[in-house]
């Protein structure tokens, strides 16, 4: 049975993280022509309960400006939660921890952080690993 936007709409007002992920795609997918700031308002509320797709959809939304000021440090707090295990248990994490991974590295050293460059490399391995077994 498919659920109507108005039954995801309840179940996100209710808490459910999932549903909340629904409804922002829904509102970036042209629900009412397309709302962008109500489908920000769901991505953060679905981020901030630890959706990991919300989290990378914010860190990219950090890392470039797009509908959020520019920032670096909430772009890097995005991978960490990820990385940091607050995703775990939802469907698609592994794929998610490894994008996370691969940007939080690339971060490092973009911003040359020698002093993290051990880490950079150790995320950059995982990162592969975790995907590795896809394209063998």
């Amino acid at each position: 049975m498919t659920e109507t936007l108005a039954q995801k709409m309840e179940k996100a007002e209710a808490g459910d993280v999932h549903a909340m992920y629904e409804v922002a795609r829904a509102y970036r997918d042209g629900y009412g022509g397309g709302d962008p700031a109500a489908e920000l308002k769901w991505i953060m509320r679905a981020g901030d309960n630890g959706h990991p797709e919300a989290l990378i959809d914010l860190a990219f939304r950090y890392a470039f400006g797009n509908g959020v000021p520019a920032s670096a440090e909430k772009e890097w707090d995005c991978y960490e939660k990820i990385i940091a295990g607050e995703c775990d248990g939802f469907p698609g994490t592994e794929y998610t921890l490894g994008a996370a991974k691969l940007g939080l590295a690339t971060k490092i050293f973009d911003q040359k952080k020698s002093a993290d460059y051990p880490r950079a490399a150790q995320l950059l391995r995982e990162a592969v690993e975790l995907h590795a077994y896809k394209y063998a």
